[in-house]
């Protein structure tokens, strides 16, 4: 059984005559009988009687007619899905590291949101390392995480760059200073994210080449979390400016200058063996979006 077979059996019923039913389809008339002929053989029976020169459905054509129209129409948004015709809707699950979820995400979910509303976004918030492994697990569709990621089986594209402050608490001796060495951080207590999160990552490179390490560190599993600590007086964080853009304005912290800067790219990730379907495809062309004072990459000293 063809679409074909399907509609010439579907126009006829609507139209009650085969020639007019051809010319509808753009077909001969011969070979709208031809169809309708092998569809009632695969049947096993006629679908309508024959009165005069118009046809006329059956019991058996009457009681198949809704299905038939109901496949046809299954069939036609099935190709316009496909060729991305109609408006986009369904379910698109994304997978999305913490930084990048609370500070780069809400206004852009917001305003995706409102300009496609069929599409349903499902947000999925963790660390770096969690992230990639549902996009590479399939559980998500797209991922926007910090920094990279070991995870097998990925394509990345950087996506929004970022810099990693020292964060102080407003009155600390350091808050504001632009420290030309080291030295001056030597002793402090930081307060850093945890182990497998992009920012740590991140971070953690960039010691390491400068051959630092650091000697007391508290693991917070959350920025936010970080941020009210050091503004009690805990310590020192090294986080997102994104992450602290109001507390700076408001006074609620202060930054210190380390001797060098800490630069990354937030990252977005999907399958290498996968083609982007359509709804991955508007995320990452309206959804993630990006300025053009972002898209450059950084050198080795930041811009």
């Amino acid at each position: 059984m063809s679409l074909r077979q399907l509609e010439v059996f579907v126009e006829i019923a609507r139209r009650g005559n085969l020639t007019r039913a051809a010319e509808h389809l753009g077909i001969g008339q011969s070979g709208a009988s031809m169809a309708l002929g092998e569809l009632e053989r695969t049947l096993g029976g006629p679908l309508f009687h024959r009165v005069g020169r118009g046809l006329v459905l059956n019991e058996r054509g009457r009681n198949l007619q809704e299905y038939g129209e109901a496949v046809l129409g299954a069939a036609d948004r099935f190709t316009r899905e496909a060729r991305g015709d109609r408006e986009p809707s369904g379910i698109l699950n994304l997978a999305c590291s913490t930084t990048v979820a609370v500070y780069a995400l809400p206004e852009r979910i917001t305003a995706f949101h409102r300009r496609y509303p069929g599409v349903d976004l499902r947000l999925w918030v963790g660390n770096t390392t969690d992230a990639a492994k549902r996009v590479q697990s399939g559980e998500a569709d797209l991922g926007a995480v910090e920094g990279t990621t070991d995870t097998t089986g990925l394509r990345e594209t950087p996506w929004l760059r970022d810099e990693l402050v020292v964060v102080t608490p407003p009155k600390h001796p350091l808050a504001g200073a632009e420290l030309l060495d080291w030295t001056d951080l030597e002793g402090q207590r930081w307060i850093l994210r945890e182990a497998g999160s992009g920012t740590r990552s991140t971070l953690e490179e960039a010691l390491l080449q400068e051959g630092i390490v650091l000697a007391s560190v508290m693991e917070i599993g959350h920025t936010e979390t970080i941020k009210g600590l050091v503004a009690a007086g805990m310590g020192l964080g090294w986080i997102s400016e994104r992450a602290v853009a109001r507390e700076l304005e408001r006074g609620d912290l202060g930054v210190a200058k380390p001797p060098f800067r800490v630069f990354r790219w937030f990252r977005l990730l999907v399958r290498e063996d996968e083609t982007p379907g359509r709804l991955t495809r508007l995320a990452l062309r309206e959804l993630f979006s990006r300025p053009a004072r972002d898209r450059e990459p950084l050198g080795a000293e930041g811009p």
